[in-house]
C-alpha cells in the first residue's frame, strides 16, 4: 500500500490471491483476499474483500483424492484387462489353433487315403475344406495377436512395434517408417503396454481419419526418459474443434500416458498433418513393477 501511495503502483491491488491467515485463537487457515483503492474528496481509501476458503479447499482436496482413486481404479482395471487378454489370447492360439491345425493334417490324410476312390465333386470338396481351414487357423492367430501379440511379452516393444507397424502398412496402404531403440529397455509390463496401445490407437486414428501416405514412429531413450513420437502427413484438423468433441480415444491415450506418470500432446492443423508425442520417465521403473 505504502508503494501505491508514493508511485501509483502496486502489484497486489485490484487482484485476488489466496494467502495464510492467523486467527484470533492462533490456528492458521487460508483465506482470499482482494484490496481495491478508492478515491473519495481527496483522500486515498482501500477497500479489503476476505473470504475463508477453508470449506473450498477441503473440496478441492477431496476431488483431488477422489480423482486420484478413480485414477488408480482406471488403472487397476487396465491391468486386468491386459491379462484377461494374454490369457485368452494364449487360450485361442495354444487351444483352438493347435486343434485347427490337427483337424488340417486329418482332412490331408484323408484325401491322400480316398484320392483313388473318390470322384471330381467330392475331390474339389476336400480342397474347398483345406482351404477353409487354412483360413480359420489364419484367423484365429490374428484375432490371438489382436488381443495381445505375444512379442511385447516375450521379445520386448520394439520387436511388437516393428511387427504391428509392418501389418498396419500392409493393411492400410501407408507408408511406415520406424526409427527405434538400438537394443531392447528393460521395461515394465505397464511401460510396454502402454506405448504399444498409444501407438494401436495413433495408427487406428490415422488409418480413419488423416488420409496420410506417410507415417513415422520414433522411440528414444534420452537421460532416463522414453519418448514416442508418431508423426503423418494428412489433412490435420484444428486442435479447438477437437476440445468441443467428445474423442475416448484420445481420453484413452492421455490417461494411459498418466498412468505411467508421463506427459501426453497431441499437435496439428489443417493441411499440416499430426504429431502425437509421449513423454515417459523411466525413473519410476521399480514402482511400476
Amino acid at each position: 500500500l505504502q508503494r501505491h501511495l508514493v508511485t501509483g503502483e502496486s502489484t497486489m491491488l485490484n487482484r485476488v490471491f489466496e494467502i495464510t491467515a492467523l486467527h484470533r485463537s492462533g490456528y492458521e487457515f487460508p483465506i482470499e483476499l482482494a484490496i481495491v483503492p478508492i478515491k473519495k474528496t481527496g483522500d486515498d481509501f482501500y477497500c479489503a474483500f476476505i473470504r475463508d476458503i477453508t470449506e473450498r479447499k477441503r473440496e478441492g482436496e477431496r476431488l483431488r483424492e477422489s480423482y486420484e482413486e478413480i485414477r488408480r481404479l482406471a488403472s487397476h482395471l487396465q491391468d486386468v484387462r491386459e491379462e484377461e487378454r494374454l490369457i485368452i489370447s494364449r487360450e485361442i492360439h495354444d487351444q483352438l489353433g493347435q486343434q485347427l491345425t490337427i483337424m488340417k493334417m486329418d482332412i490331408n490324410w484323408l484325401k491322400k487315403r480316398t484320392m483313388l476312390a473318390v470322384n471330381d465333386a467330392t475331390k474339389e470338396k476336400m480342397d474347398e475344406l483345406n482351404l477353409m481351414m487354412d483360413d480359420m487357423i489364419k484367423t484365429v492367430r490374428k484375432i490371438a495377436t489382436d488381443l495381445r501379440p505375444s512379442l511385447l511379452d516375450d521379445l520386448g516393444l520394439g520387436a511388437a512395434l516393428e511387427w504391428h507397424l509392418s501389418e498396419f502398412e500392409k493393411r492400410a496402404g501407408i507408408d511406415v517408417h520406424y526409427e527405434g531403440l538400438p537394443q531392447e529397455l528393460p521395461l515394465s509390463v505397464t511401460i510396454k503396454t502402454g506405448l504399444f496401445r498409444i501407438v494401436q490407437e495413433s495408427l487406428t486414428n490415422v488409418a480413419r481419419y488423416a488420409k496420410a501416405k506417410k507415417v513415422l514412429v520414433t522411440l528414444k531413450h534420452i537421460d532416463d526418459i522414453l519418448s514416442l513420437t508418431i508423426r503423418d502427413d494428412g489433412v490435420g484438423f484444428d486442435p479447438a474443434e477437437l476440445a468441443t468433441k467428445k474423442s475416448f480415444g484420445i481420453v484413452g491415450m492421455r490417461e494411459r500416458s498418466a498412468m505411467m506418470s508421463g506427459k501426453y500432446s497431441i499437435l496439428s492443423s489443417p493441411g499440416q498433418g499430426t504429431t502425437v508425442k509421449v513423454i515417459v520417465p523411466l525413473l519410476i521403473e521399480s514402482e511400476l513393477k
